[in-house]
């Protein structure tokens, strides 16, 4: 069974799917298109920020595995700061891969293996570039060979090749009849067309 959890957050947070965890916040969202580096762009993921009970409380915050996984690209990028991308195998032997931008103190190397739930890094300001917060993505495509990839200001390959995290994580709260006392299950195959999102926020926009 394969099961994603939200990447920051207190452990019971992390586990409910059907809405952000704890007081974090999306800042930017999915498949929004802004203005945060001098040119448009479609925004990929979400920007995670947590500012309760005072602001920048996200600032050095643990980040988490979404799910099991393996470390595919650590290192540093242009504009994006320190960047964790993990590979994971799901149902039918397919694959996703999560991205984990503008980290620091990064915990894990190329090549490991790590279970959902390990701490991997902590909530970075991409090395004072951008106010504290995780940029945070769910892809189709392989972003361990282009763990920069930014599509720009292309909506259509946004909705192509990286996947709504807010739909994706809601899916997975549908029962399964077969999963006994399992609290939730993914259902991937259910959350690809889907366009859900949290309403956006009034706070600028980051990468």
């Amino acid at each position: 069974m394969t099961i994603f959890d939200w990447p920051v957050g207190a452990a019971q947070e992390r586990v409910q799917h059907d809405k952000l965890p704890g007081a974090w916040n999306d800042a930017t969202g999915y498949a929004v298109r802004y203005h945060a580096t001098g040119r448009w762009a479609v925004h990929t993921g979400l920007d995670l920020n947590l500012n309760t009970p005072k602001y920048d409380a996200d600032a050095h915050a643990p980040v988490y595995a979404a799910e099991n996984g393996v470390v595919v690209f650590a290192g540093k990028l242009p504009v994006w700061g320190s960047v964790i991308v993990l590979k994971h195998t799901y149902e039918s032997e397919s694959e996703l891969w999560t991205r984990y931008a503008h980290v620091e103190h990064m915990r894990v190397t190329v090549s490991a293996l790590v279970e959902r739930g390990t701490q991997i890094a902590q909530v970075g300001n991409a090395d004072g570039r951008y106010p504290f917060h995780l940029h945070f993505d769910v892809a189709r495509i392989n972003l361990g060979v282009r763990p920069g990839d930014w599509p720009g200001d292309d909506l259509a390959r946004v909705k192509r090749d990286y996947l709504d995290p807010i739909a994706f994580m809601a899916a997975q709260t549908q029962p399964d009849p077969s999963a006994g006392a399992c609290p939730h299950v993914v259902r991937i195959t259910a959350t690809l067309g889907l366009n859900v999102r949290a309403e956006p926020s009034t706070a600028s926009a980051k990468i």
